[in-house]
């Protein structure tokens, strides 16, 4: 890395380059609004077909080689998206773009996305409630007179289920955003429970494209801070995972389960680069 480094620096010594800059046209100013425009029409037309839960027309948006930061293609995404509106369908979405950079052909918009949806009768659940929020950056690609979303990017990711009591139960769980393959890191459960109220859980994670309940884990009673922490150990082949809280609530008298609720946070995995000089 320092011998690239030394030689970056004496070529800029050894060629010394004058350029004249030239502000942009009043032309490219105009043609990058309109461009801009146009990705704005197809993120709105996003934000519909969500609300909507049109998969077909949802599904036209995405390019057939598509593919996200976990590893999914298009197929595979696509069957998420309906899983996910089959179990809550007609969910609350919304979405702020942050931020538009783009050319004649490519574009990138950075986003921050909310969903939400309560019901007293979810299949399989009964009451409960969910909420996710991600930052996320789509790449879209102009493929004749359409803007296609050829990737995304999720750089950030939040999503919590809560069943029964446990919905009126604010509930955190924290963890790095990033992490080298192999490492350990902390994960850390706040929960705001009532002094009637019993709380235990299990703190584990899993990989992002095989998500499994966790075998063998030992539920731990949380402590009067209502807090429990735990270090977890990142897998070692590179794959985005989740840190996962599994909490299930218990009344005093111990008559019945209060509810329960899955707390879950993104976790990105990376491979360092190799040091040249480790060579």
């Amino acid at each position: 890395m320092k011998r690239i480094i030394a030689v970056l620096i004496l070529m800029l010594v050894c060629c010394p380059v004058e350029a004249k800059m030239e502000p942009a046209s009043a032309k490219a100013k105009s043609v990058q609004r309109a461009t801009q425009k146009e990705i704005n029409a197809v993120m709105q037309q996003h934000t519909k077909y969500i609300r909507e839960n049109n998969f077909e027309a949802i599904s036209q948006l995405y390019a057939p080689q598509f593919f996200n930061s976990d590893g999914y293609n298009q197929e595979e995404f696509l069957k998420r998206v309906k899983a996910t509106w089959l179990v809550f369908p007609a969910m609350d979405y919304d979405v702020r773009i942050k931020n538009i950079d783009c050319s004649d052909r490519f574009a990138m918009v950075e986003v921050y996305e909310q969903m939400s949806k309560a019901s007293e009768d979810v299949p399989g659940l009964g009451a409960a409630d969910i909420f996710s929020a991600a930052n996320t950056v789509y790449y879209l690609e102009k493929t004749g007179d359409d803007w296609l979303i050829y990737a995304e990017q999720l750089v950030d990711e939040k999503l919590i289920l809560r069943v029964d009591d446990a919905r009126f139960m604010k509930m955190d769980l924290t963890a790095p955003a990033m992490v080298g393959v192999g490492t350990s890191y902390s994960a850390i459960l706040n929960v705001d429970a009532s002094e009637d109220i019993s709380m235990y859980a299990v703190i584990s994670n899993a990989k992002v494209v095989d998500l499994k309940p966790a075998k063998g884990e030992i539920f731990r009673q949380l402590p009067g801070s209502n807090t429990l922490e735990r270090v977890l150990n990142a897998n070692k082949d590179g794959t985005n995972e989740y840190a996962i809280a599994h909490a299930v609530l218990q009344k005093t008298d111990k008559t019945k389960n209060g509810g329960w609720a899955f707390v879950m946070t993104k976790v990105t995995v990376v491979k360092a680069a190799e040091d040249e000089n480790a060579k």
